[in-house]
């Protein structure tokens, strides 16, 4: 799976890996922003204050958990001074934001960002993400949303509050990190043992466990992804594409199969067919780097240098917050 570009990874030379990581900014630049309702937002606001910036997508179930927990957390915290902000990036419906909010019961600001300037601007890369910022300085950042967020990101606000050390932040976030989407590979026990043997680099052994779990009642969705991507890495993309149509039969919606779909079908020569899956699966969170550096490569190919710089970086991070949160030590 990904065996030649991860080969092409290796050889490339520390200074790029470094590169890419600087482009995580530390200060959060200034921003104006319209809320659903046409008000204006100046990020000046936030200065010297403690705030909590969350990107988000309508219509992402996670993100709609995600303000669940920051309408709580606000609501706790307001009266310390904590500001929240929600941005939702990328093409959005005034009128659903309108309705999140009143869904919601939300008494913060949802800014719109159709563009995805102040997305890029602050090295996101999926949504959601959820940043803690502290003077305008960003102290510390998630990707995703899990089922203990609310309470790292009440460990965090204590921390930057003053009322905890950074020895009890560090426990308290160490535990509840153990359920990040991020510290957790699902799909039943066939495919968690395909991911390890994976990282490994036992590839054949690797694939008779995703084949079992892709033919299994009911098949994992994510397993046959994997095995659509091994074939392609074989040059077998005729079988990788029939594959992967059988995923998007079960599972059209799923990140991981748009970008896998949309991947396949550039490979194939149907480049414009491909490009709109591949970028659907980037909006929404795909957490594996090799769909941002396909959309880098052929954005690079078309002779648009910025957005492949955007991608190849973004490629980067993922790999990089990947590295990071599988390093960390998990307290039972």
């Amino acid at each position: 799976m990904r065996l030649k570009l991860s080969i092409a990874l290796l050889l490339m030379s520390l200074s790029t890996l470094a590169a890419a990581e600087r482009a995580r900014p530390e200060q959060v630049e200034r921003f104006q922003l319209m809320t659903a309702s046409g008000q204006s937002f100046d990020s000046a606001e936030l200065e010297g204050k403690l705030a909590v910036i969350s990107f988000l997508r309508l219509g992402q179930s996670r993100s709609a958990l995600l303000v669940e927990d920051l309408e709580r957390l606000h609501q706790e915290f307001k009266d310390d001074g904590l500001q929240i902000i929600a941005i939702a990036s990328g093409e959005t419906d005034r009128a659903g934001v309108e309705q999140l909010t009143r869904d919601l019961k939300v008494s913060f600001p949802i800014l719109l960002d159709p563009d995805r300037t102040v997305y890029r601007s602050l090295g996101v890369i999926v949504s959601p993400t959820s940043l803690f910022v502290d003077s305008g300085t960003i102290r510390f950042s998630y990707p995703g949303h899990w089922p203990d967020f609310a309470s790292v990101a009440r460990a965090d606000v204590e921390f930057l509050l003053g009322r905890i050390s950074q020895a009890e932040r560090e426990e308290r976030v160490r535990k509840k990190m153990k359920r990040s989407p991020k510290a957790t590979v699902r799909g039943g026990p066939r495919y968690r043992l395909a991911c390890r043997l994976l990282a490994q680099g036992k590839v054949k052994e690797a694939r008779q466990q995703l084949e079992l779990a892709w033919n299994a009642k009911p098949r994992v969705v994510a397993a046959g992804v994997d095995l659509a991507l091994l074939l392609l890495d074989e040059g077998k993309s005729q079988e990788a594409l029939e594959l992967i149509e059988q995923a998007t039969e079960i599972s059209p919606d799923d990140p991981r199969v748009l970008g896998a779909r949309g991947m396949l079908l550039i490979r194939s020569g149907a480049v414009d067919a491909g490009i709109g899956p591949l970028q659907r699966a980037i909006e929404r969170g795909v957490p594996d780097p090799v769909f941002y550096w396909e959309l880098a490569r052929l954005s690079e190919e078309r002779g648009n240098p910025e957005d492949a710089l955007y991608y190849y970086k973004a490629g980067f991070r993922l790999m990089l917050d990947r590295l990071r949160i599988s390093a960390e030590p998990v307290a039972e």
